[in-house]
């Protein structure tokens, strides 16, 4: 390299610069050696957006110390992420909000036709649109379940069960709503610590965080303007013991009042074969059992903490689960007499698998599930079950919600294994729910650099003016 300087009768400065562009590439990785270093450069990008521990409680944890057994008291944390970081950044950065805006536009302008096929389109979230005019509104769905990370046969099953918060948009077009990546994780902790310390304390720093994003809303940077957008909870969704967990009704589904959307009780509950609309639960009458605090006469177990979100109530959160209601079922035989029975499920399922919905098939939907109910107890002289119980309802939910294939838990249940695939290559269990989301923010950090598809860490940048320097001064040489 010295010879051909000294050939060339390369001035001093140009000497500098070349040399200073080897040092570059010689030490390209240098500043991201560690991962110290790495989280270091990500948080000046700004694209990680780390979980943050939130103390939830304490616990007597008990130590042997000379002999003697010692109970010292432990803090109880669980692993929250700010939601409006995470809105802000991928509205921004990942282009989200002009999709968001594009799509419900389109559908705003399809809202007349006979077939339709989103949550916003629908009663539930009309009514809350027209009681906030002149905002851009948002709706999110909430997804909670538990998890096993640990081998569910194991000897350590069911010690480090976690629950799961995640966040979804249903206003975004449908191949991408499908997608992993656009449910996002909100909350970790263990589930037993929900069960000690109560929904209440769980649930207060994410109820704090969706009041904030609906009343104050978070202003979004687009294409040179600002934009003050606001989110609002349409539906809590999950399986059917999840939805009870945390929503404040009974667990047990064969108790009195075992029904979340009515007051029916358990007898009327295995003859009934529609909804009975005279007992579906309401503000006012929630308001009565709530104060009659007795489990066993009203299906309460406690007052829905969700109930603080100035836009929800309990009784509006028309969410069923048709993975977990429908289809877990048997194989039928072909010549059976149970055949015809069969031929009505299908029916019913055809309608409620539909991506988009006419508002003709809510009521044959109707007419189907109650002459599956009444050939059901004809053929089998049994009861109905719970689950048959909540398809009575079915037509009422699609009505306020649209198509149930749209809010049922089947992609949600697919985003618990990346949790599960993460859990399994990682040997510690110390503090599952940090390191479980950290990784998830990880993920999320790539995707938001590949959106951006550009080169913004200053060292990157450096290196691509020194090299295209020293290529121009090549050139020129070579002239």
């Amino acid at each position: 390299m010295l010879e051909i300087i000294n050939l060339n009768q390369i001035d001093s400065n140009q000497t500098k610069d070349l040399f200073c562009m080897f040092d570059e590439l010689s030490n390209t990785f240098s500043y991201i050696k560690s991962e110290h270093l790495r989280f270091k450069m990500f948080d000046k990008m700004g694209v990680l957006i780390r979980p943050k521990m939130v103390e939830i409680g304490y616990r007597l944890n008990d130590k042997l110390r000379n002999g003697r057994v010692i109970f010292e008291p432990k803090t109880v944390t669980m692993s929250f992420i700010p939601l409006r970081s995470v809105l802000k950044i991928l509205f921004q950065d990942c282009n989200l909000f002009h999709v968001i805006l594009e799509f419900m536009n389109h559908l705003d302008s399809s809202s007349m036709c006979s077939t339709i096929s989103n949550f916003v389109q629908f009663q539930l979230w009309q009514s809350k649109l027209k009681k906030n005019p002149g905002k851009i509104l948002i709706p999110l769905f909430l997804y909670f379940d538990d998890f096993e990370i640990n081998n569910a046969l194991g000897s350590h099953a069911g010690t480090t069960k976690l629950g799961a918060v995640y966040v979804s948009l249903p206003c975004l077009p449908p191949d991408l709503a499908s997608s992993l990546e656009n449910i996002f994780l909100v909350q970790l902790f263990k589930s037993n610590d929900r069960q000690e310390f109560g929904n209440q304390v769980i649930f207060a720093e994410l109820i704090s965080e969706l009041n904030f994003i609906e009343n104050v809303g978070i202003d979004i940077l687009y294409n040179g303007e600002m934009y003050r957008v606001f989110f609002s909870l349409g539906l809590i969704l999950g399986d059917n013991l999840g939805l009870h967990s945390i929503l404040g009704f009974t667990e047990s589904f064969v108790a009195q009042f075992p029904c979340r959307f009515c007051k029916s009780p358990k007898l009327d509950c295995h003859h009934q074969v529609t909804q009975v609309d005279g007992v579906l639960r309401n503000k006012t009458n929630y308001d009565e059992d709530i104060s009659i605090n007795n489990i066993t006469l009203t299906g309460l177990k406690e007052l829905c903490v969700f109930n603080q979100i100035n836009s929800f109530h309990v009784t509006q959160n028309f969410a069923v689960d048709i993975m977990h209601d429908i289809l877990e079922g048997d194989l039928v035989p072909l010549n059976s007499e149970i055949w015809c029975l069969y031929i009505s499920l299908r029916q019913i399922i055809g309608i409620l698998l539909e991506k988009s919905i006419k508002y003709d098939d809510i009521d044959l939907c109707k007419t189907l599930i109650t002459e599956h109910h009444e050939l059901y107890m004809n053929l089998f002289n049994t009861n109905l079950k719970p689950k048959f119980h909540h398809m009575v309802h079915y037509p009422m939910v699609i009505k306020n919600c649209g198509p149930l294939s749209l809010i049922w838990s089947m992609r949600f249940e697919s985003k618990h294994k990346e949790l599960k695939e993460t859990a399994k290559s990682i040997t510690s269990r110390k503090n599952a729910c940090y390191t479980l989301a950290l990784k998830h923010q990880l993920n999320v950090a790539y995707r938001i650099l590949s959106t951006k598809n550009k080169l913004i860490v200053n060292k990157w940048i450096k290196l691509l003016i020194i090299t295209s320097a020293g290529a121009r001064f090549c050139g020129a040489q070579g002239k």
